[in-house]
């Protein structure tokens, strides 16, 4: 029996502004497989993320990823996770920083009797 899997990633980030920046990130993965019963298997995620510095102490951030999972010969599995996020950061003191962030996962996938569970 022999399984093969291949990874892909990438990023980058690029400062627009002396306040602002912009990131950016793929990634991907193919899995494949010759045992019996076993599925070959796709996942391609990416990634966008903004923050703006609001003052020398305060930034502010957003982002949102996004996975795709895919079995084929099967829509079994299949699904996709959206998760959006924002946050805050802030420097108290010399060696003190507080943040905070939040955020949600919202995600769909196909079951097996090919309903969409979300």
């Amino acid at each position: 029996a022999t399984t093969h899997a291949i990874s892909v990633n990438a990023g980058a980030g690029v400062r627009l502004s002396t306040k602002d920046q912009l990131g950016i990130s793929v990634s991907g993965t193919r899995s494949s497989n010759n045992l019996i019963g076993a599925t070959d298997f796709n996942y391609i995620s990416g990634g966008l993320s903004y923050s703006r510095t609001l003052s020398p102490h305060t930034s502010v951030s957003a982002a949102v990823s996004v996975g795709r999972s895919d079995y084929p010969g099967t829509d079994v599995g299949d699904g996709t996770i959206i998760s959006p996020e924002v946050g805050v950061q802030t420097v108290l003191g010399k060696n003190t920083t507080a943040s905070a962030s939040i955020g949600a996962s919202f995600s769909q996938t196909t079951q097996l009797n090919g309903l969409e569970e979300r």
